[in-house]
């Protein structure tokens, strides 16, 4: 078994769309794939389900949409030490904004959910730079203890000090 990685580009959307899709339903109004007059391998039935399908069932449209939906629910705050993104701070007599991360709390290498908005936070660099270095290890760990587990060989966890 080998831990799990980036997927790449997703279109998340809710789940009676989701639902319908799997169906071979239209998304937006459920209509059957056979009942459509349109091209049967695009998404919607029709262009007006279309427009309602990417207002009200896509929750975000790729990692960028996930990001900036994360950062708006956190209100561009750090939630480790509350470090304001939108403020702007004078360094070196010029005024910056603190650049934010999202992040995913359970890193995907370890079984969180790449897609699931609970599983992103905001952090401001200082604190992504100290987490990542936490997660790094752990994601170590396992990967040596699933190599191990392949090779059939006995092991122990590493017991930090």
């Amino acid at each position: 078994m080998t831990l799990p990685q980036r997927t790449g580009f997703k279109v998340v959307v809710k789940p009676i769309a989701e639902k319908r899709m799997a169906l071979n339903q239209c998304p937006a109004c459920g209509l059957p794939k056979e009942d459509w007059k349109r091209r049967k391998d695009w998404t919607c039935c029709c262009a007006d389900c279309t427009e309602i399908f990417w207002k009200e069932f896509v929750l975000y449209n790729g990692w960028s949409d996930l990001r900036n939906k994360v950062f708006e629910r956190d209100n561009h705050r750090c939630v480790r030490c509350g470090a304001d993104g939108k403020a702007k701070i004078k360094l070196e007599g010029c005024y910056e904004t603190i650049e934010l991360d999202a992040d995913h709390i359970i890193p995907i290498a370890l079984g969180g959910d790449e897609w699931d908005i609970n599983n992103v936070q905001t952090l401001c660099g200082r604190c992504h730079k100290h987490k990542t270095k936490k997660d790094i290890k752990e994601i170590a760990i396992a990967r040596r203890t699933d190599i191990q587990k392949q090779q059939g060989q006995m092991f122990l966890p590493l017991v930090e000090s």
